[in-house]
């Protein structure tokens, strides 16, 4: 009962840092609550998530010790596939991409949930999108589009990849179905894990501005 009660009362605090304007003091003391918290419960893998989050969003913005906590949940548990993606997106965004260690672990881990798998296999295709390699990154795509048709970056990607080669109207076809998979009213029982998989690596949480623009860009007819 004590450790649900410190969870919870850490939860809370999470949210009034976000919505409150507090001193760096404030966010230290909190940092080694939630540290020794972690220390004594390694196996809480939600609060690892939730910690790394907290630290990779505003007002913090670490991006740096977000991934680090990551890589320790990680180390802690080498499957843990919600850890990989959201550590690979960080890298990917902020600090210019995925290493070899992290794409040997996203190649490796194991996953009987189709959509899991799916991820996996688009995360991995950034990776070689960032090394310029396009037939690697084809390869991945399409592994992700067989698992799981519903993810929306997948097909995005993989047409943006096409348009990029010449064939413009296969291109079309892609990003439209990915556009198609977003949905623009997001399901509001999620917590912000799911919520920030959802958005930044399935990429079906976007705005109906987001699709115009894709739209013009590319030009998709509705």
């Amino acid at each position: 009962m004590k450790t649900t009660n410190e969870k919870s009362l850490l939860e809370k605090e999470i949210k009034y840092i976000r919505e409150k304007k507090v001193d760096s003091k404030y966010i230290d003391f909190f940092e080694e609550r939630v540290e020794l918290y972690l220390k004594e419960n390694p196996e809480d893998e939600d609060m690892w998530l939730k910690y790394a989050l907290f630290e990779a969003e505003m007002p913090l913005k670490d991006t740096q010790k977000a991934v680090n906590i990551l890589r320790k949940l990680i180390n802690y548990n080498p499957n843990n596939i919600k850890a990989m993606l959201i550590m690979a997106d960080l890298m990917n965004l902020e600090l210019g991409g995925v290493d070899n260690e992290l794409l040997e672990k996203l190649i490796n881990a194991k996953s009987s949930n189709k959509e899991e798998a799916a991820m996996l296999a688009l995360t991995i295709s950034l990776f070689y999108s960032k090394k310029a390699d396009e037939v690697n990154e084809e390869k991945w795509l399409k592994k992700s589009i067989l698992l799981d048709q519903k993810l929306s970056c997948s097909f995005t990607r993989l047409g943006e990849l096409y348009f990029r080669q010449g064939n413009k109207k296969r291109g079309r076809q892609y990003i439209k179905i990915g556009l198609d998979n977003i949905l623009l009213q997001p399901h509001d029982h999620l917590d912000e894990i799911d919520e920030y998989i959802n958005e930044f690596v399935k990429g079906i949480n976007s705005t109906s501005e987001y699709i115009e623009y894709m739209k013009e860009e590319y030009g998709i007819e509705n």
